[in-house]
């Protein structure tokens, strides 16, 4: 008697379905972590205070809950703000320029490091106009 052996099932072949999902989420990965890393680019680059010393001028093209400070010369038209005060690791504008000379305002950064910035209305470009 000889018994037959039977042959082997021939591996099942990957769906192509399958296949064609898992590369367009990969894809969506890539996608996804470029303009991830992009934004925090762009978003360091703007908005940055540390630019900011005693002296300098500024216009806020953010808003009150997100501020995004751009330095201008003082005599530059927009230059709004004037930098009286700068403090490093402070902890709250109401606090750190509490005695600043007429300070009207202040921007706090947040982050691994902290920075007050204490200002006042730009007088040389309120006069020019």
């Amino acid at each position: 008697m000889s018994a037959a052996m039977p042959s082997p099932a021939p591996a099942p072949a990957p769906a192509p379905r399958r296949r064609g999902l898992l590369l367009f989420a990969c894809s969506l990965l890539v996608v996804a972590a470029f303009l991830a890393v992009t934004w925090f680019i762009y978003d360091s680059k703007t908005g940055d205070m540390t630019v900011l010393q005693v002296g300098d001028c500024f216009k806020n093209t953010g808003s009150m809950e997100k501020p995004r400070p751009e330095k201008l010369g003082c005599a530059e038209t927009g230059a709004d703000y004037s930098v009286v005060k700068v403090v490093e690791d402070g902890v709250s504008g109401i606090l750190e320029c509490a005695d600043a000379p007429a300070a009207t305002g202040s921007l706090t950064q947040a982050g691994t490091t902290s920075r007050v910035v204490c200002f006042k209305a730009n007088a040389t470009a309120n006069s020019a106009v």
